[in-house]
Parts: structure tokens; sequence; C-alpha cells
């Protein structure tokens, strides 16, 4: 089967789209939060980042229908990181931090840094969905 093939039938409508992205959206930012907010064992990161690659590559074959055209990369920013971290980033990053703290070993990263580093990240990370790139290199860097 070509690429093409498959987005064709992985084509859904933009409300299906944000559906699908949203539902991703709160464990694939709290993986995001603990490989650039914890201390982990090398094992671990790598779990985390398998399932950031799946997830993304998941979210990269989706197109919209009617056209075929590809979710735009506003909305995928606007859906991962605009909707659950704009106009309260830091508090909102430092929450999920304090709220992953009681589970994993903080470094010394300070969460507007880490603020910082996801917005850029997700910044990325949505204009290389938008090409039906998963842009597993993005990932791979964290």
């Amino acid at each position: 089967m070509k690429v093409n093939e498959i987005l064709r039938e992985m084509a859904v409508r933009r409300k299906k789209a944000e559906q699908i992205f949203s539902g991703l959206e709160p464990e694939f930012n709290l993986h995001v939060l603990k490989l650039l907010g914890f201390r982990s064992s090398d094992t671990t990161r790598s779990h985390w980042k398998k399932e950031l690659r799946s997830w993304a590559s998941r979210l990269s074959i989706l197109s919209l229908k009617d056209d075929n055209r590809p979710v735009p990369a506003k909305d995928i920013f606007k859906w991962m990181y605009d909707e659950p971290f704009g106009g309260r980033e830091v508090q909102n990053v430092e929450s999920l931090l304090q709220y992953l703290s009681e589970d994993y070993e903080r470094n010394a990263v300070p969460a507007a840094d880490i603020s910082a580093q996801l917005k850029a990240f997700h910044q990325k990370l949505a204009e290389s969905i938008s090409a039906h790139n998963p842009g597993h290199d993005l990932i791979n860097a964290l």
C-alpha cells in the first residue's frame, strides 16, 4: 500500500482530528515534561520516547476529509500546546512538574526554561506533523 493510500484512509473531519489530538495531548505533554524536567534512567527515557514516537506517528498520518489536506500546523499547535498551556505557560508547567515530582526526581532546570523548551518543541513538532512527518528526530533530541 502506498503512503498516499494510507493517508486517504486516515482522512477525518476537522472535529474528529481535534478529538484525536486533544485525547493524546495530556499523556503526550506529561511524557515531554518528564523528559525535560526529571532525572531518569536511559531505559525509562527510551520508553517515554518510544511512546511519544508512536503517538506522533499516529498523528502524522491524519489528513482532513474532503480535500485530503494535512492538519494545519496552527491547529496542531493550538490543540497540543496553546489550549493546555497558553497564557499561563510557566504556572501550568510548574503545576505539572509538581504533580510528576511525586514519582520522579526533578532536575535543576527552572520551570520557566522548561516552559520555553516545551513551546519551542511543540512549534517544531506541529510543523513536522502537518507535513506528515512524525518528528522522530525532535523527540529523540529530548
